[in-house]
């Protein structure tokens, strides 16, 4: 049974302070309207949770993880993410710091093409051109290594879930890519 969502609504994280909940204390929680400034979060899991209009100037999120966590019309400008894991997050009308492309891009290329496309789809959202064309490059080399992997790869996953003529269509796939690429 999925736990239910918590909500957070039209709170303010005093600046200067840093924020180290037990384990999972923000886990599937909803924030909207929430405004952080300055503030350290050291460790925290945002796992699930969604991110409506909120505002996190300058914060500093050390060893967080947002994986599966939506952000909408939300701002993080200035804000770092040292050691933060990103997997599966989604992203709209949001302004978001480059670094995670360059720094904290998930580990598997499945993932890390889905972030990348995400962060890229979202820029354009904002009008950062620049952005976007960060965002191309890792999610076209992302993609070139996913789609190798589903056509020739002996790993179990890729083995597994791409069996027979699925196999070959990749194979068609990867070719096409590196057409058009």
């Amino acid at each position: 049974t999925p736990k239910p969502r918590r909500e957070i609504v039209e709170a303010e994280f005093t600046a200067g302070v840093e924020l180290r909940p037990t384990t999972g204390a923000f886990e599937s929680t909803r924030f909207r309207l929430v405004a952080a400034k300055k503030v350290h979060f050291r460790g925290v899991s945002f796992r699930y949770c969604v991110f409506d209009d909120c505002y996190f100037r300058d914060c500093r999120f050390e060893d967080c993880d947002f994986t599966g966590a939506t952000f909408r019309n939300s701002t993080l400008r200035g804000s770092t993410f040292d050691g933060s894991h990103f997997d599966y997050c989604r992203f709209t009308h949001t302004l978001v710091p480059r670094a995670i492309l360059e720094r904290h891009m998930p580990g598997y290329e499945n993932v890390a093409l889905e972030l990348a496309r995400a962060l890229r789809v979202n820029y354009g959202q904002v009008g950062d051109s620049e952005g976007v064309n960060n965002a191309i490059t890792p999610e076209l080399a992302a993609t070139r290594i996913h789609l190798r992997k589903a056509a020739w790869s002996s790993e179990g996953y890729y083995r597994d879930k791409h069996r027979g003529l699925e196999r070959v269509g990749k194979i068609f796939q990867y070719h096409w890519f590196l057409l058009l690429d």
